[in-house]
């Protein structure tokens, strides 16, 4: 082995080429999670009683009977529903015994439709949600148990 400097390629120093090292600088990037801190969000559901102003209608079906007893004449039509404004009249027919058979009209339903309108107050439960938000630094968030939900 020689005492040769391992930087001149061929000859002695003076004449010789001499080699320099070709270096190279790399840069490495890269990503890493850090907790800086976190959210805990506390949702609460509260029931809340309000008053309800409404209103009710009800429908009431009046009968009324009104008495007729008259004969009517042989071959004459049936009398058929009718209506009156609000009012529905139904013939009552009846078959009665005289010397011969005949149709008389007993009576007339007159059924009429009452519509009433009652204001109410009742109280109704409602349910509402309020959400706390509290923000914990990297210290409490570091020290807190709870599992990490990210959403």
């Amino acid at each position: 082995m020689t005492d040769r400097d391992p930087w001149v390629l061929d000859g002695d120093a003076s004449t010789s080429r001499v080699a320099l090292p070709v270096m190279e600088e790399t840069v490495e990037i890269g990503r890493r999670t850090e907790i800086t801190g976190r959210v805990r969000i506390d949702v609460r559901t509260q029931v809340v009683d309000e008053l309800v102003e409404t209103m009710l209608e009800a429908t009431e079906m009046r009968v009324e009977r009104h008495e007729i007893n008259r004969m009517l004449e042989p071959g004459s039509p049936v009398p058929q529903q009718t209506q009156d404004g609000d009012t529905t009249i139904i013939p009552v027919i009846e078959e009665v015994l005289v010397v011969e058979k005949r149709l008389m009209l007993r009576a007339e339903l007159h059924v009429t439709a009452v519509t009433t309108s009652e204001a109410v107050t009742t109280t109704v439960s409602l349910r509402r949600q309020t959400a706390e938000i509290t923000r914990l630094g990297a210290d409490e968030a570091a020290a807190d148990p709870t599992p990490d939900r990210s959403l």
